[in-house]
């Protein structure tokens, strides 16, 4: 009887261990999920802005953090390359003011981009002061 009563006990032990393995597969799967979700929609942003479909580009990143997804500097970076290369600088600084008030800055890429915008008309103050907040 005693023995039935240990292999009861080892057999309720290694289920209650299988429960707690299948519960943190599934969090991880979720977690997966959740970083292909974000991957999925920066991507999307990306291409978008490539297109010239700046509005579209910009609704999706609002969604975004509707659904409580902040945007990280990489995409905006992306958005705000994508207003720089479509001639809509002020857009493009909206999208860099909130980046940097939100700790992100500016890569090498947006600031080549910010660089030969100021070349063209000269040096523009905002953006140099964006770029100095940003560093």
């Amino acid at each position: 009887m005693m023995m039935m009563m240990q292999r009861a006990v080892i057999a309720s032990s290694n289920l209650r261990h299988c429960g707690a393995i299948f519960a943190l597969q599934n969090g991880l799967l979720f977690i997966l999920y959740l970083v292909l979700l974000i991957l999925l929609l920066i991507e999307s942003i990306n291409g978008l802005c490539k297109e010239g479909l700046l509005s579209e580009a910009s609704m999706l990143l609002k969604k975004m953090e509707e659904s409580g997804c902040s945007p990280d500097g990489f995409t905006y970076n992306i958005i705000a390359q994508g207003f720089l290369r479509n001639n809509e600088t002020s857009r493009a600084l909206q999208h860099l003011h909130e980046m940097v008030e939100k700790g992100f800055s500016a890569n090498a890429a947006t600031v080549a981009m910010l660089m030969h915008l100021s070349d063209n008309s000269g040096p523009n103050q905002s953006v140099l002061e964006m770029l100095h907040k940003s560093m």
